[in-house]
């Protein structure tokens, strides 16, 4: 199971803690302790570094999103005077990138060729027969 970097330098934390007591009687593990002790200190720093370029990025996503806000109600403004200016269904609004408006409806559904002479199909259910029952 992956663990976190906060996770292992906690643990590391509690390892150094715990063994720096200890290393007049391990003098072997002195040198360990000590490069163990740097790493920490350099894990901290860039745990450190992390949040702050965490913090930085949220701000920098919430003004682009407040940009995107003001840039779209802007632009609505301006398309809405535009199609002010030349009209809802004119050609001209291409030149800006808006759409006219359509000129009209949507076409009926077409009528029978028959005259309206035709019947809908009749379905015809069949009813199955009754289980027997035991």
């Amino acid at each position: 199971m992956p663990r976190s970097f906060n996770n292992k330098l906690a643990r590391w934390d509690a390892l150094n803690s715990n063994l720096k007591p200890h290393v007049a009687e391990l003098p072997n593990l002195q040198k360990g302790q000590e490069e163990l002790e740097r790493f920490l200190q350099r894990g901290f720093d860039l745990l450190a570094r992390q949040d702050q370029y965490v913090g930085l990025a949220r701000q920098v996503v919430a003004d682009r999103l407040a940009l995107e806000k003001e840039g779209d109600q802007l632009v609505e403004f301006l398309a809405a005077g535009l199609r002010h200016n030349f009209g809802p269904k004119s050609k001209k609004l291409h030149e800006f990138g808006l759409k006219p408006r359509n000129r009209g409806r949507k076409p009926k559904k077409a009528e029978p060729t028959d005259g309206g002479t035709t019947e809908p199909p009749v379905v015809v259910k069949s009813e199955a027969p009754p289980a027997d029952e035991p």
